[in-house]
This record gives structure tokens, sequence and C-alpha cells, in this order.
């Protein structure tokens, strides 16, 4: 979704994370992403000041850290419906909860907030209503791994690696 909506990352001044930090903030006037953002306190500190509109919708933007009202799959939507957001990144799972629409074999349940006037946007750029099917933009792979002891032990050093690549973008600068 990123490649598709936002502005180019690609300042090679800068580390991956951060070009998208800086792709987020020119997108959004306002927003509320919260947690770290580097693992370095350092480097964390100065993106929070520096894209500091990207915390300004959060309950404590100085904080800009969980727990926050405003953050998580329920918290973005109740952002959107009380806080003045105007998107919401979150699982069509919780939007049918927060909007109190059966979900597969789910019954409806109590709304949070009215449904009318809530759309799903689609990748064509069109608009669905969230009572109806949801248009999606990705799909995420299982969180689960399950295999035998002996399979799961050959898979250490890949976990291990990935977890280091999912660090390495953070605090590396393209070449």
């Amino acid at each position: 979704m990123k490649r598709a909506v936002f502005p180019k990352m690609n300042d090679h001044s800068i580390s991956p994370k951060e070009n998208e930090l800086k792709a987020l903030s020119t997108f959004f006037s306002k927003s509320c992403i919260v947690g770290k953002w580097s693992p370095d306190p350092k480097t964390n500190s100065a993106w929070m000041s520096q894209y500091s509109q990207l915390c300004a919708m959060c309950e404590h933007p100085d904080v800009c850290d969980y727990p926050d009202n405003y953050s998580g799959y329920e918290g973005a939507l109740k952002c959107l419906a009380t806080n003045g957001g105007q998107v919401a990144f979150t699982k069509v799972i919780y939007v049918r909860k927060f909007f109190g629409l059966p979900h597969g074999k789910i019954p409806a349940g109590t709304a949070e907030q009215n449904p009318d006037g809530y759309s799903y946007l689609c990748v064509d750029g069109s608009k669905v209503s969230v009572k109806d099917k949801a248009c999606t933009w990705a799909a995420r792979p299982w969180q689960g791994l399950i295999g035998h002891n002996d399979v799961l032990a050959q898979l250490s050093p890949l976990r291990e690696k990935i977890r280091q690549l999912s660090q390495y973008g953070a605090t590396t600068r393209p070449g």
C-alpha cells in the first residue's frame, strides 16, 4: 500500500525507516503512530522530534508510545470517529466489531459508532460502505509457525536472521 499511495521513499541519504517516516509525515499532516521508531534511543528521540506531527493525534503526543487510546487497530477507529482522524489503518474484523456489524460467524454486536458515513477506501480509488464487503489492500501470512521439535530447532538461526534484518532498516542507510 505504501508504494501505491505515499510519496516516493528514495532519499538515499537517510535510512529506509526514516524514508518511511518522512513519506508518512509528508502525506499526513497529523496522525498517531506510537511506539519505538528506532532501537537506538538517540535516533528514536531525534525522529520523534523531527516527525512530531506523526504523534500529534495521540492521546499523549509528548509520549507517543504504548499504551495510547488512539493507537492500535481499535484505537485507530476511535481516532477516526472521535478525535478528528481522517483515515484508520486497521483490520476488517475490528471495523465490523466497532460498528456493531456481523463478521463471519460472529453475530452483530453493540456499535461504538453508527456505520453510516464511513467507508473502506479501495486501491482503485473507489469507496465501499463499511456495511458491505471490504476491499483489501494487502494480505498477511499466518503469524504462527508450527512443526516438529527437530525441524523447529533447525529454524532457530533463520528466526534470528529475520529478527536482525527487521532491525537493520532502522539504523542502516542504503549504499
